[in-house]
C-alpha cells in the first residue's frame, strides 16, 4: 500500500511531480467514460481495431465502496516503458501491473480451439489427449503465456506407441490454510472491512499474536483461539456475525441520507450490546481462563548443550521441510528433557513474544521465529540458538 501511495501522491517524471494512479483505497471496478475512451484509442492504435471491446463491470464484493473510480493509471498514454527510468523496481512492477490490468479489462477475450484425440486398445482401455490451440491472443497480448506443446497431426486408424505411463493416486485434501491474500479476498467477499483497513487488520492480528505467519500460511495461535471462543459465546449474533459490518454500513447510510437519526441508532445498538458486555465480564470474573493456556507454550525445541536444538518430534536436527509450531515428542525420552517454551508478553510498547528454556535457572533465550517460522529463515535463527545453547545451556 505504501508503494501505491507513492504512485498516487506523485512521482517526478522530468516535468515535475505527477500522480500516476487514481485513488487506491477503493474496491470499485467502475471506469469513467473518459478513461475508457483513452483505453480504446490506445488499444486500437497499438494493437489493432479488433482488440478493443468496451466492458462494464459490477463489483462482486459485498457492500462494495464505489464512490471512487477503479484503480487505474491517470494517463493510459503513460506506458510503463515510457516512465520506467523514473521509478524504483517496486514502483515499476506495481505501475506495470495496474496499467496492464486496466488496458486488459477493455480488451477482447482470447480465442482458442480445443483439439481432442482419443484411442482404444485391444484391452478396451481408452486413452485421451487434449490441447488448446491459440487462435487469437486478445488481452493475453499483454500477458504472454508459454506456448503449449501441439499434438502431432493424427488421422483415424493411425497406430501410436505408448512411451510411458504415469500413475497418480489422489486423495481428498482439507481446505488450505489462509494466506494474507486469500484472507483479504474472503473479507472482501463477506463485506468485512474496507480496502483501506485490510492492511491494518492483518497487522493487528499478527502484532497481537492472534495468528502466526509461516511460509505465507496463517496459523491460529492459542490466544487467538481463546479470543474467538470467548467472543462467540456472547457475540455470535452481533459482533462475530460476518454480516455485522454490512448491517452497520446500511444503518450509517440511512443516517447520512437523513432517513434515520443517529441518537436513535446508538440507543438501539447499546440496548442490545450492553447486556452482552456485562454478561461477558461477569463470566470472566467467575470462571477466568488460565493465562498459561495461551501465554506459555511448550515447543518441540530441546534445550541442551550436548545436542542443541534437536527437534523433539523427530529426534534429529531441524530440516528445511519440518513444519513449524511443533509441540509433540517422538518418545518419552525426548518428552522429559528440558524444552524451549514460547512466552507471550505485553508491555507499554505493545505485544511481543520470545523463546526461553522452561527451567528458570537456564538463561537460554531466542527469537520466536526459531519456532514460528520454517525453511531457511528458521535455519538461520536455529543456527544462532545453537551457539547460545552451547554457551549458556546448563543441560
Amino acid at each position: 500500500m505504501s508503494i501505491a501511495q507513492q504512485l498516487f501522491q506523485g512521482i517526478d517524471t522530468g516535468r515535475g511531480e505527477e500522480g500516476l494512479i487514481t485513488y487506491m483505497r477503493t474496491d470499485s471496478t467502475v471506469l469513467s467514460t473518459e478513461s475508457i475512451k483513452d483505453i480504446e484509442n490506445h488499444v486500437k492504435n497499438s494493437y489493432g481495431e479488433n482488440y478493443f471491446t468496451e466492458r462494464k463491470y459490477k463489483t462482486k464484493a459485498a457492500n462494495a465502496q464505489e464512490a471512487h473510480e477503479a484503480i487505474r493509471p491517470t494517463s493510459i498514454g503513460r506506458t510503463p516503458e515510457l516512465i520506467k527510468g523514473f521509478l524504483g523496481d517496486d514502483q515499476f512492477k506495481l505501475y506495470e501491473l495496474i496499467w496492464k490490468r486496466t488496458v486488459a479489462s477493455e480488451s477482447i477475450t482470447k480465442k482458442t480451439s480445443l483439439i481432442t484425440a482419443s484411442s482404444t486398445d485391444d484391452n478396451s482401455y481408452k486413452f485421451k489427449s487434449e490441447t488448446e490451440e491459440l487462435i487469437f491472443d486478445g488481452f493475453k497480448k499483454l500477458f504472454p503465456e508459454k506456448v503449449n506443446e501441439r499434438l502431432p497431426d493424427l488421422k483415424e486408424g493411425i497406430v501410436v506407441n505408448l512411451n510411458s505411463v504415469d500413475k497418480q493416486q489422489k486423495f481428498t485434501q482439507h481446505s488450505p490454510r489462509y494466506t494474507e491474500a486469500s484472507l483479504i479476498k474472503a473479507m472482501e467477499d463477506l463485506g468485512v472491512g474496507r480496502p483501506s483497513t485490510y492492511a491494518s487488520i492483518l497487522k493487528t492480528i499478527k502484532d497481537k499474536r492472534y495468528v502466526w505467519l509461516s511460509r505465507r500460511l496463517i496459523y491460529l495461535s492459542p490466544i487467538g483461539n481463546a479470543l474467538v471462543e470467548e467472543l462467540k459465546k456472547e457475540f455470535s449474533n452481533s459482533l462475530m456475525d460476518y454480516k455485522f459490518t454490512e448491517k452497520m454500513e446500511e444503518e450509517l447510510d440511512l443516517i447520512s441520507n437523513g432517513e434515520s437519526k443517529r441518537e436513535d441508532f446508538v440507543k438501539r445498538f447499546w440496548k442490545d450490546f450492553e447486556p452482552l458486555t456485562l454478561k461477558l465480564a461477569l463470566r470472566a470474573e467467575k470462571n477466568p481462563r488460565d493465562p498459561s493456556e495461551y501465554n506459555f507454550l511448550r515447543t518441540n525445541i530441546v534445550c541442551s548443550a550436548k545436542s542443541p536444538c534437536i527437534n523433539s518430534e523427530t529426534g534429529k536436527d531441524f530440516e528445511e521441510n519440518d513444519p513449524p509450531l511443533g509441540t509433540k515428542s517422538a518418545d518419552e525420552t525426548l518428552e522429559v528433557v528440558p524444552h524451549m517454551i514460547w512466552i507471550r508478553f505485553r508491555n507499554n510498547k505493545g505485544d511481543g513474544a520470545f523463546l526461553a528454556c522452561e527451567e528458570r535457572e537456564c538463561k537460554v533465550t531466542a527469537d520466536e521465529s526459531a519456532w514460528v517460522s520454517s525453511g531457511r529463515r528458521r535455519e538461520r535463527v536455529i543456527g544462532a540458538l545453537k551457539k547460545t545453547m552451547l554457551e549458556k545451556s546448563i543441560h
